[in-house]
C-alpha cells in the first residue's frame, strides 16, 4: 500500500516488477519525492537494487563502479588510473526518482536476460567488462570480452543518468 502524507491513499496489489515500478514512477513524478511511503517496511526511496556491481577495462586495469548498503554507489580507478567510464574516482547516491527512472529503463533494455557470457575469440587484448545485478529475485551476472550485448550502450547511457 503506497501512503501520501497529505492524506490521499493509493493501494495496489501486483505482482508485475514493471507495473509496480511505473506506478511508484508516476507517482514521485506528480506529488514529489518526500510524498510517499512504502508501507512494506521500506521506505520509497529505497526502491533500488539489492546487488550492484559493474567492471569494465582493460587487461591489468579496470574501473569499477559498486552499490554499497546505504545506497552509494562507489566509482574506483584501477591502478593506471585510466578513466574507462567516469572521469576519476567518485561517490554519488542517486535520488529515489533516479532510481525509480533507471530501473524501468534497464526492464525495459531486458538487461535481466543477458547471456552469462559475451566472448570474440580471435582477439587476444581488448576491453573486458562484467555486470552483477539482484533485485528480489531476479538477478543477471553477466561477463564480456571484446564482445557487448546489442544494448550494451543504451545501458551505460541509463547508468549515466543514474549517476548524472
Amino acid at each position: 500500500m503506497l501512503v501520501c502524507r497529505q492524506n490521499r491513499h493509493i493501494i495496489f496489489y501486483g505482482g508485475w516488477f514493471a507495473e509496480r515500478f511505473f506506478l511508484y514512477f508516476f507517482l514521485v513524478k506528480f506529488f514529489g519525492e518526500g510524498c510517499l511511503e512504502l508501507m512494506f517496511g521500506r521506505s520509497a526511496t529505497m526502491n533500488r537494487l539489492d546487488h550492484f556491481y559493474f567492471e569494465v577495462g582493460g587487461f591489468g586495469d579496470r574501473q569499477t563502479l559498486e552499490l554499497m548498503e546505504d545506497g552509494e554507489i562507489v566509482v574506483k580507478l584501477g591502478q593506471a588510473k585510466i578513466p574507462w567510464f567516469y572521469e576519476g574516482a567518485i561517490q554519488l547516491n542517486p535520488n529515489s526518482k533516479k532510481w525509480a527512472t533507471f530501473l524501468v529503463e534497464i526492464e525495459n533494455l531486458r538487461v535481466w536476460e543477458w547471456e552469462a557470457s559475451y566472448h570474440q575469440l580471435d582477439m587476444c587484448d581488448g576491453s573486458q567488462w562484467e555486470l552483477q545485478m539482484t533485485m528480489g529475485d531476479k538477478s543477471v551476472k553477466s561477463y564480456g570480452s571484446n564482445k557487448l550485448p546489442e544494448n550494451f550502450d543504451q545501458f551505460k547511457e541509463e547508468l549515466a543518468k543514474l549517476l548524472s
